[in-house]
């Protein structure tokens, strides 16, 4: 989105929100995130404090959020799902999670 670039256009089709429950191969998936991975650590590395302030713009406009917000938010919400997989695998460890939130 940021780099006005269609990495993957049937991605959405494929997995997407809203979409029927699928199960592609592994191997599809896996090229496909070392693609979207490649393309977004060349982007990412390209970022400067200045540019983090900017707004990208998305189907002809500009979003609310600068891009450093927006990519505070991603790692944010990758965080949130990161815990619920260590929760799902290991019930205790909501204990360890809580100690270090609450410390």
């Amino acid at each position: 989105m940021a780099q006005g670039k269609q990495i993957a256009p049937d991605l959405r089709k494929l997995v997407g929100y809203g979409q029927p429950a699928s199960t592609p191969s592994l191997q599809e998936m896996k090229v496909i995130w070392q693609t979207i991975t490649a393309e977004a650590d060349s982007y990412l590395e390209a970022l400067t404090p200045e540019l983090m302030e900017t707004h990208i713009m998305h189907d002809g406009k500009y979003s609310d959020e600068n891009i450093g917000t927006l990519l505070m938010r991603n790692l944010y919400h990758y965080w949130y799902h990161i815990r619920d997989t260590i929760l799902l695998v290991s019930p205790e460890a909501e204990v360890s999670l809580l100690q270090v939130l609450s410390a």
